[in-house]
């Protein structure tokens, strides 16, 4: 299965608020999880209750796909 994502640059475009999605910061060599916080301008962490740390305009972010759970519908129906 190939799925495509957008990479978005924080100054550019921000996530929702309370929207989990992985983040890359620069220098890092790895993606994490995290959940943005627009009110407390800050990163929390994957669930959503603690601060991670403060916002970079060159932190990268990508939304994590949304499953289709359709299909799942159509083989439980057949």
């Amino acid at each position: 299965m190939k799925i495509e994502v957008e990479i978005f640059r924080l100054a550019e475009k921000t996530p929702e608020q309370d929207e989990y999605v992985m983040v890359n910061e620069q220098g890092i060599s790895y993606w994490k999880p995290q959940v943005f916080n627009k009110m407390c301008n800050c990163w929390d962490t994957a669930d959503g209750d603690d601060y991670e740390r403060g916002l970079r305009d060159n932190d990268v972010w990508i939304r994590l796909p949304k499953p289709d759970i359709s299909s799942l519908y159509a083989e439980k129906i057949q």
